[in-house]
């Protein structure tokens, strides 16, 4: 009989991940995806720089976020790419500005600075007529200054059009 229970709360437990169902999270209190390339002309900062970052992520009532951010950069002739598991996601300007970041759990970038990186992205809405979507360039520094990043609601100091999409849902 133990062994029938058993099976039955395994069988239960794997239909709530199945359906997508978060059981210890609760409710989604904000969501962000986007899949995104742009390329910072040398005017800007002296030298090219060629960016695509793809990146889903939830934050639920209760806090916890969950969600990854793959961040591709090239610049003077080399490629850097991270991988990163999302840790803040907050939205702003009712549901239309997002902030996100995370640490980064794989990289070919030695660099000890870069161990969290974060964005902040604009949803500039859909359709032929809506202008491009936005984005800032990845910044980089420590847990801390991460998580103050995403709970700040400053508007980004430097932002480009970006070639492909973001979407931000409140609720």
């Amino acid at each position: 009989m133990k062994r029938i229970g058993l099976l039955a709360f395994a069988a239960a437990v794997f239909l709530c991940a199945a359906s997508g169902t978060a059981v210890a999270q609760g409710a989604v209190a904000a969501r962000a995806s986007g899949g995104m390339s742009w390329i910072i002309p040398e005017s800007q900062f002296g030298f090219e720089i060629v960016v695509v970052v793809t990146f889903n992520g939830r934050k639920y009532e209760n806090g916890d976020v969950l969600g990854r951010i793959d961040y591709h950069l090239t610049a003077f002739g080399e490629h850097f790419h991270d991988s990163i598991r999302m840790t803040c996601l907050e939205v702003y300007d009712g549901g239309t500005r997002v902030k996100y970041g995370g640490v980064v759990e794989v990289s070919n970038n030695t660099d000890p600075g870069t161990q969290w990186v974060w964005f902040q992205g604009i949803d500039n809405g859909e359709g032929a007529g809506a202008p491009p979507d936005q984005s800032t360039i990845g910044g980089v520094g420590t847990e801390e200054e991460n998580e103050a990043f995403c709970a700040s609601p400053a508007p980004p100091s430097f932002i480009f059009d970006v070639n492909g999409n973001i979407q931000v849902v409140e609720g």
